[in-house]
């Protein structure tokens, strides 16, 4: 039990993978063996795959023994940048110092090149489709910043997407102060973080699971467009509909097929036997 926030911390690991706060850590070693603990007296917090002085310090408490993080702020909105450097502020305790804020993706590329964060954190509204362009160039040209995202909510395709591009870590927006500082300094010593609320549906699409999916009639012509080429604006001239209508039924379709892209959604479809072409 955490005394100061009065809320228990338990985790359990697996293959790597350890639920901690809210959020499931993957580690990049193999885990030594299955643990399942709370924190405080012989809780067994103790962390697979962890070497040094802090290999089994508590992660809120090895947090704040690190080197102090230089971060950068990347996100559109100015409301959402400057939220974020206040909770930094408040929950960092000095372990994190907010290096600069940027509102574009070359703005974020300038401050890297210039500022050397450790951390991006990366607001997902930059990202206007699944395509991600964004964090693939940041991924090319700003490989020594781990990037952590944040999304509007805990969507596991945009998710998947976001990590499939680089980032080292995906939460919510609605992430506390401290957490999201736990998770900075995780992602900076090469931990995967994503958000435990998600884990079913993200370890079911890293598997390659397929679950029954059924696509509306207007879900599969728009996927049948884009497998015949089509732009969406082709499509919505074929079909009769606006082109956000399509972007809309593309949209659902790939939510229900799990896919990062217009290519895996209709590759997804073509295996499942949903569309033929």
């Amino acid at each position: 039990m955490d005394s100061s926030s009065g809320w228990a911390r338990t985790h359990i690991s697996f293959k790597g993978g350890v639920v901690i706060g809210g959020s499931l850590r993957f580690r990049t070693g193999r885990a030594s063996k299955p643990i399942i603990g709370e924190s405080g007296a012989g809780g067994g917090d103790h962390l697979p795959d962890q070497t040094g002085p802090d290999a089994y310090l508590p992660p809120t408490i090895r947090a704040y023994t690190s080197p102090m993080l230089r971060a950068l702020i990347v996100s559109p909105y100015p409301a959402m940048r400057a939220g974020l450097r206040v909770l930094l502020q408040e929950a960092a305790r000095g372990s994190v110092t907010v290096a600069g804020e940027a509102e574009s993706v070359e703005a974020c590329l300038d401050w890297a090149r210039a500022a050397q964060p450790n951390v991006i954190i990366y607001d997902l509204a930059l990202e206007r489709d699944e395509d991600m362009a964004g964090l693939w160039r940041l991924r090319r040209e700003a490989p020594a910043a781990a990037v952590l995202a944040l999304a509007d909510g805990e969507t596991p395709s945009r998710m998947v997407a976001a990590l499939q591009a680089g980032a080292r870590g995906c939460l919510p927006k609605t992430t506390g102060g401290p957490e999201l500082v736990e998770a900075l300094h995780d992602v900076a010593v090469g931990e995967v973080i994503v958000p435990a609320g998600a884990t079913v549906a993200l370890l079911g699409q890293l598997r390659g699971d397929a679950p029954a999916v059924a696509l509306s009639p207007r879900e599969a012509d728009v996927l049948r467009g884009v497998a015949s080429g089509l732009t969406n604006k082709a499509i919505a001239l074929k079909l009769g509909i606006s082109e956000h209508t399509v972007k809309f039924h593309l949209g659902g379709a790939m939510t229900k097929l799990g896919a990062a892209s217009r290519a895996e959604a209709v590759a997804s479809a073509l295996r499942l036997g949903l569309i033929s072409v």
